[in-house]
């Protein structure tokens, strides 16, 4: 860039108007480009990790077939985070997301029986997704669709794997629990109250604690 060259990609443009002198940026943009990533970080996901919650408990057969997949291919016990190779072959945890995403707007018109929460329409055989690609605006469409969408549905395929393999647990549910509120993205009326009870003893992060632990005294032991 330094050389006078013509930039030919994103970055190359990021990158030549850092040897420009920019104009001033005030405080107040700041902020509001700082609020922009915190929103979007944060109460997008909010909302579809509750929907995720609310959604699971109603259809217990979703939620037997998405332990089934976690626990044959992952487990607390391992002391080991879940790879991105185990990821990758939660298909069907994955599917339940982008169901999540579907059903619980910005849209689900354009695919067959939309108010039916059913998660097959997003595995190999139906590949609803990719037929009716117009119509999935979780990440909205076309060349300015989210960028981080491949983030944000990984983001979800882990909690869920996490949730439903360190916890059991039962919504508490009152008259008009499925209703929608707006605050300004869409959650449960009743914030999707739940009562939670350990599947296991063993969590993540302790038994990574132990493993690093064990492998430290090892270490010092050969080298004594």
């Amino acid at each position: 860039m330094r050389a006078g060259e013509d930039p030919c990609c994103l970055v190359d443009f990021w990158m030549q108007n850092t040897l420009e002198e920019g104009p001033e940026i005030m405080d107040l943009e700041v902020g509001g480009h700082l609020f922009d990533f915190l929103f979007a970080a944060q109460d997008a996901s909010t909302s579809s990790l509750l929907w995720a919650v609310a959604l699971l408990d109603s259809h217990p057969e979703v939620l037997r077939r998405v332990r089934a997949e976690v626990s044959a291919l992952w487990s607390p016990e391992y002391g080991e985070p879940i790879s991105t190779e185990k990821l990758r072959e939660m298909k069907y945890t994955e599917a339940v997301v982008r169901e999540v995403l579907r059903y619980r707007p910005p849209a689900t018109m354009g695919f067959p029986d939309p108010e039916r929460f059913e998660p097959d329409r997003f595995l190999e055989e139906r590949q609803e997704d990719r037929l009716y690609k117009r119509h999935f605006l979780a990440f909205g469409a076309g060349p300015h669709q989210c960028v981080g969408q491949r983030y944000a549905v990984n983001h979800l395929v882990i909690f869920v794997a996490l949730f439903v393999s360190l916890l059991d647990f039962r919504r508490h549910r009152t008259d008009g629990c499925d209703e929608i509120a707006y605050v300004p993205t869409i959650v449960p009326k009743d914030d999707c109250t739940v009562l939670l009870s350990k599947r296991c003893e063993e969590k993540p992060s302790s038994s990574l604690g132990r493993r690093r632990d064990f492998e430290q005294r090892r270490a010092l032991a050969k080298g004594r």
